[in-house]
């Protein structure tokens, strides 16, 4: 019985203890409405973007090229045409190449690996086209990109 008694007490304390702290939560209140102008700005520069096109930066995104030795011969000459017409009548900042540059993959489709000549096809356009002359170009790695590639340092990993 003593045991029941003690278990009663423990409960009621907790009950009590929690209703102090929850009324203690609401005097300590912190109001998070705050107005626009009551900011102050430590950066105004005046920097936005307007009717005339100021102030903007143009980047293009290009995704997915899976340039491949034995499907699809076209996405070599249409990456080609995408560095040489499309990048120089929009004329961005950055290009973001963003994953599968190349395909990887066996010519039955069901293997894959990291193919030299694919990865030299895709540095030759970019050569040959000029395109990073003109533009800033970052690659980034896609899963076809990184087929049988356990390690940045091991020798299949042609991303460089």
């Amino acid at each position: 019985m003593s045991l029941s008694k003690i278990t009663l007490f423990v409960l009621a304390t907790l009950a009590v203890i929690s209703t102090l702290v929850a009324k203690l939560q609401n005097i300590v209140y912190i109001s998070n409405d705050v107005e626009y102008d009551d900011i102050k700005k430590e950066f105004q520069d005046d920097l936005y973007p307007d009717g005339r096109l100021q102030h903007l930066m143009w980047f293009l995104q290009i995704s997915d090229l899976h340039l491949s030795l034995f499907k699809d011969q076209s996405r070599g000459s249409d990456l080609k045409t995408f560095c040489s017409d499309t990048v120089s009548v929009i004329q961005p900042s950055v290009v973001l190449a963003t994953g599968d540059l190349v395909d990887a993959r066996t010519a039955d489709l069901l293997g894959s690996r990291q193919y030299v000549e694919e990865w030299r096809m895709y540095q030759q356009i970019l050569y040959d086209t000029g395109v990073t002359a003109n533009t800033t170009w970052l690659d980034i790695r896609g899963n076809h990109d990184n087929f049988n590639v356990l390690s940045l340092d091991d020798k299949n990993d042609l991303f460089r």
